[in-house]
């Protein structure tokens, strides 16, 4: 275990696994890569938790350099922001499930959305309960945007 330091932003590991507020530094070993306080940034946490789930011999071999590589890859990769994000827990017993919808202006390259649309089809046989679902709410509103207007028409 290494333990948590208040107040520096130190990180506390426990088989593995990061708890919050620390350094990559901590988990690299002697390394001199340091953060000025807690992880706040997405990418620093991503970073902190790739790290903290590598075996140590690996983690000990990483520099100054690849941490630096590693968080500039980080923040690169990371979400936007987006015209509408809308990120919901659905109260499902017996399950933890969640629904994401995300819209905004497309910046991917058409080369990677071809192959993102090949690795993950949009009609597969488990996609097909949640697309009953959208489909179903949108008649549902046509209907009721339909009835309420020509409740006002007539």
């Amino acid at each position: 275990t290494i333990p948590a330091d208040s107040g520096s932003g130190r990180v506390a590991m426990r088989a593995g696994t990061l708890e919050a507020g620390g350094t990559a530094s901590d988990l690299i070993g002697a390394g001199s890569v340091a953060l000025a306080g807690p992880p706040t940034e997405p990418s620093e946490r991503l970073v902190l938790s790739l790290l903290a789930q590598m075996p140590p011999d690996a983690r000990a071999g990483f520099g100054e350099a690849q941490v630096r590589a590693l968080r500039e890859a980080a923040r690169r990769s990371q979400w936007g922001r987006h015209a509408i994000d809308i990120r919901l827990s659905l109260p499902v017993p017996g399950r933890r499930c969640y629904l994401v919808l995300i819209g905004g202006q497309e910046r991917r390259s058409t080369a990677r959305r071809s192959g993102e649309r090949r690795a993950h089809p949009l009609l597969r046989i488990r996609n097909m309960p949640s697309l009953a679902v959208v489909v179903g709410a949108l008649v549902g509103l046509g209907w009721l945007a339909g009835t309420l207007l020509r409740g006002l028409a007539g």
